[in-house]
């Protein structure tokens, strides 16, 4: 008998198809193995909902159908698995500096959908700083940035990738200058040249410091400036390139004083009251001699207002001083003579002169065997102001102010004097005598070391015909606090002038002193930055119609050494109702130059 129809039912939920984790699209396993179910759907065979009555003649066929619609891969929801887009960037320049601007370009797809959002972060902290496929960047600072991009899809899918990217130092430019004159002096105008180069961009400010005092004193690749006072001065230039990177270059610019013009005491004749000044312009080479001042002239000092004081003698006992502003000097005119008075007389003989302040100085003088008189010029007016050393003092010559005190150096009668007066403004009665070990102290100077420099000119020693002549020459060097020697030198050669005034003079830029060797025709020197001789003595070559050194002072800038010689007489001797002459020479001794001066020249100076 027939066996009966038996009739089954089933349920069946297909999956929609879907993308498998790993990014590619899944297939229909068409021979499934149990270990890959847990990844597929799990299908309801058997469903009270949806039922089919079916002959077991056809189940399986309709379950092997079934199996390739439900391997299908799929999610444990039973919804398609969504891929996550792929990323990458990249980034231009490759080696950025720091403030460069950087620009990030986004590469992205999503193989089952759309790109549709991009999250950039810069620096680290979390928070995003651009969006888009593309975006620029700033690092504010050198240093390895870990850049980071997010790319979302429609889908809500997402990557994020990572990379380091390393910024260097901004390039900095480089700075450096050049400047003309090598040697500049004061009031001169130097020409300043930048030469700046910046690697990676353009050099766009020049900034500079004249000074040293960290302010801008002038901008642009060239400019001038004036120095208005000797010295070593730092100059500063600096940089800014276009990315506001700087580089700075400095050099120590040394400025000497500017080209010294030369004045000239003229004697004149003793007691014909035809002494004179003569002004020389070492720039344009003109000398000019002014008219009578009065008297003799012993020496000049110039004041700190530009006034130059020259001590005058009509006799040995009277005179003045000549008063005369550089102005007035350079037209060639005299100025005024203004005569000392002090306790109803006269002072004259004056021979050297130290400003303590302004207008207050003392003057040495051979009046009554040596005194040091203070005087006032005040309102142009000169005038004792009661405060004279005379006791201690004998036959004065060079005088100066230092350390809060007055010097003098007591030559003595014959270069006999071992001693100098010593007392402070205003306490001349208090005034005493320190003794120096050496005869004649004649020249006093201060020196670039605060030392007190005594040129002592020996002694000359009368009828003892093997006596030497220097008789205990020396050149000392005294600290002016404790009027200590500190250092001396011997000189084996008297120091005397061929007009009995001035024998010496100091050079505070060169730091020498140089001193005229009486009778020998030579020029010693004294170098006092290390307190030794500077050589060899100076051999002055002879001068036609000229003879004797009359008086000595040097330029140091030009490297101009002055020397006045007396105009020869037609015995063979000096003649001193002539006209002398000023001869200019080199470090070497070789003349260069020279002017005409006044009758009789004793005493030279430098002014601007």
């Amino acid at each position: 008998m027939p066996r009966p129809k038996t009739t089954r039912s089933f349920a069946f939920t297909p999956c929609r198809r879907a993308t498998c984790a790993c990014g590619l699209p899944s297939k229909p396993i068409l021979n499934p193995k149990p270990p890959v179910w847990p990844l597929m759907c799990t299908p309801t065979l058997f469903s009270p909902s949806s039922s089919f009555r079916l002959r077991n003649a056809t189940l399986l066929a309709l379950l092997s159908v079934a199996s390739v619609l439900m391997l299908t891969s799929c999610d444990s929801n039973g919804t398609d698995a969504n891929e996550a887009p792929e990323a990458r960037f990249t980034y231009a320049p490759e080696n950025p500096e720091a403030k460069d601007t950087v620009e990030f370009t986004a590469e992205a797809e999503d193989l089952d959908g759309e790109v549709v959002r991009y999250r950039w972060e810069f620096d680290g902290d979390g928070q995003e700083e651009a969006s888009g496929a593309t975006a620029e960047y700033a690092f504010g600072a050198a240093g390895t940035y870990e850049v980071s991009l997010t790319v979302f899809d429609d889908t809500g899918a997402s990557v994020a990738i990572t990379n380091s990217v390393t910024v260097a130092e901004i390039g900095a430019p480089t700075a450096r200058f050049t400047y003309t004159p090598e040697k500049p002096v004061v009031d001169e105008s130097v020409a300043f040249t930048a030469e700046a180069e910046d690697p990676d961009g353009e050099v766009v400010g020049y900034s500079w410091d004249f000074d040293g005092d960290g302010a801008e004193d002038a901008t642009g690749a060239t400019t001038e400036y004036a120095f208005d006072a000797a010295g070593d001065y730092e100059v500063a230039l600096t940089v800014t390139d276009d990315e506001d990177a700087s580089a700075e270059a400095s050099q120590t610019v040394t400025v000497g004083s500017a080209p010294q013009n030369v004045v000239v005491g003229n004697g004149g004749v003793f007691g014909a009251g035809n002494g004179s000044l003569t002004f020389y312009d070492s720039g344009t080479g003109e000398a000019r001699t002014t008219g009578s001042v009065g008297g003799f002239v012993t020496g000049l000092t110039l004041s700190g207002d530009d006034r130059l004081y020259a001590p005058i003698n009509t006799d040995f006992s009277s005179g003045g001083l000549s008063v005369t502003g550089l102005e007035a000097l350079r037209d060639g005119s005299a100025g005024e003579t203004l005569i000392m008075t002090g306790g109803g007389r006269r002072i004259g003989a004056l021979r050297d002169i130290a400003f303590t302040t302004g207008d207050r100085a003392y003057a040495t003088s051979f009046s009554g065997g040596g005194q040091v008189v203070g005087f006032s010029v005040e309102g142009g007016n000169v005038s004792a102001i009661g405060d004279t050393a005379a006791t201690p003092v004998s036959f004065p010559e060079g005088a100066v102010a230092a350390a809060g005190k007055v010097f003098a150096a007591n030559y003595g009668s014959g270069g006999s004097g071992t001693s100098l007066t010593v007392f402070e403004p205003g306490n001349a009665e208090d005034a005493r005598n320190v003794t120096v070990p050496c005869d004649g102290p004649r020249s006093l100077f201060t020196d670039e070391q605060d030392e007190l420099i005594v040129v002592c000119a020996g002694r000359t020693v009368f009828g003892e015909p093997d006596a030497p002549a220097n008789s205990n020459a020396r050149v000392l060097f005294l600290n002016p606090e404790t009027e200590a020697v500190v250092d001396e030198i011997a000189l084996d050669v008297q120091v005397g002038s061929a007009n009995g005034s001035q024998a010496s003079s100091y050079s505070p830029v060169g730091q020498v002193v140089h001193a005229i060797s009486s009778g020998s025709g030579q020029v010693l020197r004294i170098d006092t930055e290390e307190n030794t001789l500077g050589g060899p003595a100076l051999d002055v070559p002879d001068t036609e119609g000229y003879v004797g050194l009359a008086a000595v002072t040097y330029d140091a800038v030009e490297e101009r050494l002055y020397l006045a010689r007396l105009a020869l007489g037609d015995e063979g001797g000096a003649d001193f109702e002539a006209r002398g002459r000023v001869f200019i020479l080199n470090d070497e001794g070789t003349v260069t130059g020279g002017f005409q001066a006044g009758v009789a020249p004793t005493t030279l100076t430098l002014v601007q």
